[in-house]
């Protein structure tokens, strides 16, 4: 397995024996190289699992951003301050 990339822990990956590309969710390093993941999505087309990949990442910072921005009590959306 090629490890092309990995955001958060999300990675893209192409499998070398099968020339699939993956989509690995729940993705962390383990010892001695290489990754533990909890779900794969394979792909045959490199450009649907890459944009696979690139919306999986979206979603996640996304969600991460505005949970973040609710916390500091701005809106989630568009980071201006709340009224309350």
């Amino acid at each position: 397995m090629h490890y092309i990339c990995r955001t958060l822990n999300i990675a893209f990956a192409h499998d070398t024996e099968s020339n699939k590309y993956d989509v690995l969710l729940g993705c962390e390093p383990k010892e001695g190289g290489g990754y533990n993941f909890s779900d794969k999505r394979e792909y045959e087309n490199p450009l649907e699992a890459w944009s696979n990949y690139i919306m999986s990442v979206d979603s996640l910072l996304r969600r991460r951003l505005g949970d973040k921005l609710e916390a500091e009590g701005k809106n989630r959306y568009t980071g201006e301050s709340s009224r309350r």
